[in-house]
């Protein structure tokens, strides 16, 4: 959801996002905001306008791994990637 105060200094919603589950997690990446649900799926938004949420890309991760959003890295060259740990890292495959 996205607010802003109006005249009276009160909350008004000015848009809203329903995924298919509850995200988990969030993160700033490159000024747009990633988060991930507990099926592994991945959202990516645009925050460019304060007065709207729009959705960029989606995608998924394989793996049973749980990631730490913290650590992500992003280059508009080589994308977002997660990392895994012991195990690396995972470069998300987002379509949009």
């Amino acid at each position: 959801q996205s607010f802003a105060l109006d005249e009276a200094g009160k909350f008004a919603m000015l848009d809203e996002i329903q995924p298919k589950y509850e995200i988990q997690q969030l993160a700033d990446v490159g000024g747009m905001i990633l988060g991930i649900d507990n099926q592994r799926d991945i959202y990516l938004f645009h925050t460019s306008e304060s007065s709207s949420i729009r959705l960029s890309e989606k995608g998924s991760v394989g793996g049973c791994l749980w990631f730490n959003l913290n650590a992500v890295a992003s280059d508009s060259e080589a994308g977002i990637w997660l990392p895994l740990g012991q195990y690396g890292a995972s470069l998300i495959d987002l379509e949009d």
